[in-house]
């Protein structure tokens, strides 16, 4: 992402500098830094693992 950021899902924008894990318990989530878990939709659950995998 040229800017840092990424939406996993309609309710959230955040910074890929600060996810911790991805977690595939209930479809998938991001944990970030704050232990905080953000859902992934379904149909963004590949651009976001292809966007971890470069990081």
């Amino acid at each position: 992402t040229p800017y840092g950021f990424i939406r996993p899902h309609h309710s959230h924008l955040i910074n890929v500098n600060r996810i911790l894990r991805f977690d595939k318990i209930n479809g998938g989530s991001l944990v970030m830094e704050t232990l905080e878990e953000i859902p992934v939709s379904h149909r963004k659950k590949a651009e976001i693992l292809q966007i971890l995998d470069n990081l």
